[in-house]
Formats: structure tokens, sequence, C-alpha cells
């Protein structure tokens, strides 16, 4: 009993670590093509913009994956329905991110916004899926705004994007697109599923 505990903990570390090493090669690559094409400039953010990310990443992920998430399983728990809890939450998060154009957003860029929350919302929707743990995903999606927002003269105090689109832009969207692909594929393979529905299946799970 104490060994399978443990092989429960180490797989949920392990689908984490996976995910934590996705988004850190996306940061990465992002920042260093900004840098040299661009010659981006990070700063560490102000007041408005890291309480800005924190609300964001704590509000969103409350609502998009625990909420949402959790009442499509609440009845049942089969691969059809993990499938479309996963699906309906990450569009209407990308859809929300759409909302942007009505703050002064640009058309173009508001749209590329709907396309990268679109795959960032699967991932993160993934995660929730896959642990059924809710803060590694706060925790990334905190981490994520906070970097998005460090970049000099990209967003407002509000965080609301301000650039238009440019090279760097668009290669970061194909990134953060290929990163989304790259999890959807590896977590909606069958031997997968089959572990998110033993996990959402479990009556003594706890969501943290």
């Amino acid at each position: 009993m104490e060994s399978k505990k443990e092989d429960r903990i180490t797989d949920t570390l392990n689908v984490i670590l996976r995910f934590f090493i996705a988004f850190v090669v996306y940061w990465s690559a992002s920042a260093v093509f900004g840098i040299l094409t661009e010659h981006a400039e990070f700063a560490f953010p102000s007041t408005e913009k890291l309480y800005a990310s924190f609300a964001a990443g704590i509000l969103e992920e409350l609502i998009f994956r625990l909420l949402i998430i959790t009442v499509f399983l609440w009845k049942r728990r089969e691969t059809k329905q993990l499938y479309l809890a996963w699906i309906v939450s990450t569009v209407l998060f990308a859809l929300a991110h759409g909302s942007n154009i009505f703050y002064g957003a640009g058309i173009g860029v508001s749209v590329m916004q709907m396309i990268s929350a679109l795959a960032m919302g699967s991932a993160f929707g993934l995660l929730f899926l896959r642990t059924r743990h809710i803060l590694p995903g706060m925790i990334l999606h905190i981490l994520h705004d906070i970097i998005a927002l460090s970049e000099v003269g990209a967003t407002d105090e509000s965080g609301l994007i301000t650039h238009g689109i440019t090279l760097a832009s668009v290669v970061d969207l194909l990134l953060v697109i290929a990163m989304g692909v790259y999890l959807a594929y590896f977590y909606s393979r069958k031997s997968e599923t089959e572990k998110m529905l033993v996990i959402w299946r479990k009556k003594n799970t706890v969501v943290k």
C-alpha cells in the first residue's frame, strides 16, 4: 500500500517536472530570439504587473481549470468526458483572452493572444487533468505572466499588450503552439488517458 502511494507521488512529480521543463524551454527560446533579433530588454516587473500576474494566474486557474473541469467530471468520469472538459476549458480560456480587444488591443494582436491562450490553456488543462492538483498550474501560470510582463515596453501596467505584430511575437506564438502540440500529443495517448481516469475516479483524491 505504501509502495503504491509512493509510486503515485513519483508519477505526479514526473508529470509536473515534464511540464516545467517544456515551459522553461519555451521561455528560454522565445527570450533568446527576442534579444537576438529585436534587442528585447527585460526588467523586474512593477508592483502593478506583479499583482496582475498573481491575480490572473490564481483566478484563471480556479475558474478555467478547477471549476470548469471539475464540474464536467462531477458525475461522469469517462474518456469522452475528460476530452470534453479539456476542450471546453481550453476554448473558453482562449475566448476570454480575446476580450482584450475591447480594452484597446489591436485585432491582429488579440487574435495572436487568443491562439497563444489556446495553447497555454490546453497545457494547463492537461496538467490539472493528469495530476488533479491545481497548484502546479497556478505556479506555471504566474511565472509565465511575470516573464511576459518583464519585457520592457511590451505591455502597459495592467498587462495589456501595447506593441503590434513583430517577428519576435510571431516566433513566440509558433514556439508556444509547438509546446502545446507536444504536450497535447504526449498526454492524449491512451496510457496517459487511463492514468487520468484512475486519478479522477479515486474518491479520496484531494484537489490541492
